[in-house]
């Protein structure tokens, strides 16, 4: 016999049990984590009956979130973010809303489903793998295939929240904001001679990883620019663009100029002003002697001047590398030697020790399996975006699906360098934009299905 419960009586239970569950931790715990835990019950309420707030929160605190250091391990450091407490509090939350009401528990479809559920199956068997074997603590394992998996939890809760296409519009304008203020705080460090970087990204600051967002970022407003996405308003973008390819020269980063380049190569190929695009490019290139901080032009020209004191200098085409690349050149050689010994499943997350370089991580970590899945994702995500960017009329989603190729692109050459796939800053922005690109399709054939 089935007994069907009220929807209102279904809330009055969960919040009676919410109560009982504040008043247990305000008796059992200290008043730190009563405050704490106090502020979560707080967020719960404001997620449950207004989860739009929810995101907007979320999309700020990417950026914006201090990071807290809980442990140190022979890969990396253990980390752990406010936005990692927020996305809990948005999972959790959205559970609650979909056993009370049932029409919110569909679960959308998206391309990424098997992708995705391959890689995480093939990264905790090679990670378990580790464990047994004793090269990966569990801890850390645990630890590290979750954070690499929240990325993908943002996704989904993305794509099955978007209800319509104000929702997107909405979003972006609000991560397009995020990403002006995260230009703002960058040039206030200039003046201080050091490589800009992100907010909150520790004493020495990570210019690697303001440069693979700035990456998306850019990818995303000149695709806007570009198409005239916003109308008249598209104007409006240029002070964003032209600060965030000034902040970019800053960052000192290679690996993201590098990163440039690729992401130039889907604008080349799909701009409907692509002639504009390639003129304007080459311009640039003619014009950066001229223009670039003094500070860039010497770390383009070091990258061939190796340190007669650095006993580790590699060598490409028979010059010699500074020390930073020559130890991301050995990374990879250091790298391929392990895999070799494990090439099936790798060492498993975190078991091979740091290694800065994606490719030659997953394939270290996961073995050969796991960075033919790796790569299965990364192509179906490009096969996705080239197909949408055909198959929409509208300027705004256009722009939307090119950008986001644009910033796939650039995020492989970034990543060449870093580990730009499993970094926070980068990857909750992308993911998040890849949800509301992966959500249209679906709001349109819903709205066909109801007519």
């Amino acid at each position: 016999m089935n007994i069907t419960i009220d929807p209102s009586l279904r809330l009055r239970l969960i919040l009676t049990g919410l109560s009982l569950f504040a008043a247990l931790l305000i008796i059992v715990l200290p008043p730190t984590f009563t405050l704490i835990a106090f502020l979560a019950l707080v967020i719960s309420t404001i997620c449950f009956f207004y989860p739009h707030v929810a995101f907007y929160i979320l999309i700020f605190s990417m950026l914006f979130s201090p990071e807290i250091i809980l442990g140190q391990t022979a890969a990396r450091e253990v980390t752990f973010r406010m936005d990692d407490l927020l996305l809990m509090i948005i999972v959790v939350t959205w559970l609650a809303r979909s056993a009370i009401y049932k029409e919110l528990a569909v679960f959308r479809s998206t391309p990424f489903q098997t992708p995705i559920a391959l890689f995480m199956v093939v990264s905790l068997l090679a990670t378990l793998i580790g464990m047994v074997s004793g090269r990966v603590g569990v801890a850390t394992g645990v630890f590290f295939n979750l954070k690499i998996f929240e990325y993908f939890v943002v996704f989904f809760m993305v794509v099955n929240y978007v209800k319509d296409e104000k929702d997107i519009k909405t979003f972006v304008i609000l991560i397009l904001l995020v990403a002006f203020l995260v230009n703002l705080y960058a040039l206030y460090q200039v003046p201080s001679g050091v490589r800009v970087s992100a907010p909150f990204e520790g004493e020495f600051g990570e210019p690697n990883t303001l440069g693979g967002y700035l990456l998306i970022t850019i990818s995303l407003t000149l695709a806007f620019f570009l198409l005239r996405s916003f109308g008249q308003r598209t104007n409006l973008l240029i002070p964003l663009l032209v600060l965030s390819g000034v902040i970019l020269m800053f960052t000192q980063s290679r690996g993201s100029w590098m990163g440039a380049i690729l992401m130039s190569i889907p604008f080349i190929l799909l701009s409907p002003k692509r002639l504009f695009f390639i003129v304007g490019a080459i311009l640039l290139v003619i014009a950066l002697p001229y223009v670039a901080p003094e500070s860039t032009k010497k770390r383009f020209a070091g990258t061939f001047r190796p340190d007669p004191f650095f006993e580790r200098t590699e060598r490409i085409m028979g010059r010699g590398l500074d020390p930073s690349a020559s130890e991301r050149v050995g990374g990879y050689k250091e790298g391929f030697e392990k895999w070799k010994k494990h090439p099936l499943f790798g060492y498993g997350v975190t078991g091979a020790g740091f290694i800065d370089g994606q490719f030659i991580r997953v394939l270290v970590e996961t073995g050969i399996v796991g960075l033919s899945f790796f790569l299965f994702l990364l192509w179906r995500m490009a096969l996705f975006l080239w197909d949408t960017y055909w198959s929409v009329d509208d300027p705004f989603y256009k722009a939307l699906c090119l950008g986001m190729l644009g910033a796939l692109a650039g995020l492989i050459g970034h990543s060449v360098s870093a580990n730009s796939f499993i970094i926070v800053r980068v990857m909750e922005p992308f993911w998040f934009l890849l949800g509301l690109v992966a959500a249209y399709p679906l709001l349109g054939a819903e709205q066909t299905r109801e007519e």
